[in-house]
């Protein structure tokens, strides 16, 4: 039982992520970190040029971010 209430405290931690990003996509397409969900799932469906091309429109006081910094990383690599 304890592993079950651990997987599924997982996947609603998980759906909290998801249901924050699309809110952040609502309310704020054109913000940076819109863009950084964009890459985001692009780079999670395997489709690195077009996360390569989202996360190069950023400024480069948003590689202080260390997610923003990491992703960039990762997409590069």
């Amino acid at each position: 039982a304890k592993r079950w209430q651990e997987k599924t405290e997982q996947l609603r931690q998980e759906e909290n992520v998801k249901a924050a990003a699309d809110q952040i996509l609502r309310d704020t397409p054109d913000s940076d970190w819109a863009t950084v969900i964009r890459a985001y799932k692009y780079a999670n469906q395997g489709n690195w040029t077009e996360a390569e091309m989202l996360l190069k429109s950023l400024g480069e006081s948003s590689q202080t971010q260390p997610f923003i910094r990491d992703l960039t990383s990762a997409v590069k690599s």
